[in-house]
């Protein structure tokens, strides 16, 4: 049973749900290849997010302790990885796929690319860093306060996210229009080359 404290579950759902490369991605995925393409990459959002809340949890110390050599090497990497997407994006074509064609290959780039852009988040670092241990009881047993609160932040990538995929895959079915994806391509390029620059700013 997840007894996760409402608070948590307000702020970690703010930091999902807040405009940002992940919820670019998702919205994009929706409206390319449909709403159930798109649960590949979310599923990678939480495998991502699990890994470094895992990875954090066991090794707090010593990055809080580095944080201010090994969050500009992230912020880096990210940055890049960012400029990287933005490019694939802006150049994609304007038909959408069909789904039946490359399927695997498909669901598996969107499944890595969203693991990806997890893993190398500094900002999904810092939530693990930052808000997870405020809400960790030391009466209480670690791991499985631990085990809720990485639960409860998995459960709502889930459903923000799907949400977000829903919304955007139903507005491109209503609408349809070729044009329509070569604007939302161009923008969601737009962006996340934004995030890029935004991420890297502190190293500028």
């Amino acid at each position: 049973m997840i007894n996760a404290d409402p608070l948590f579950i307000g702020i970690a759902g703010l930091t999902i749900a807040s405009p940002g490369p992940a919820v670019v991605m998702t919205i994009s995925n929706a409206m390319r290849y449909g709403l159930c393409a798109c649960f590949p990459a979310i599923i990678g959002y939480i495998a991502g997010a699990t890994l470094i809340a895992i990875v954090s949890s066991l090794s707090i110390d010593t990055m809080q302790t580095n944080s201010t050599s090994v969050f500009p090497v992230l912020r880096s990497v990210c940055a890049l990885y960012l400029v990287y997407l933005a490019a694939r994006l802006w150049r994609l074509p304007v038909q959408r796929n069909n789904p039946d064609k490359k399927k695997s290959t498909v669901l598996s780039s969107l499944f890595y690319d969203g693991f990806l852009l997890q893993l190398i988040n500094p900002y999904v670092i810092i939530f693990f860093l930052s808000v997870t241990p405020v809400f960790i009881h030391a009466r209480l047993d670690y791991s499985v306060q631990f085990k809720e609160l990485i639960l409860t932040y998995g459960i709502l990538t889930f459903l923000i996210h799907s949400l977000y995929a829903v919304i955007a895959s139903r507005v491109f079915h209503l609408i349809n229009l070729p044009k329509l994806q070569v604007y939302f391509n161009k923008i969601a390029s737009t962006l996340l080359f934004a995030f890029a620059v935004t991420i890297s700013a502190p190293m500028i």
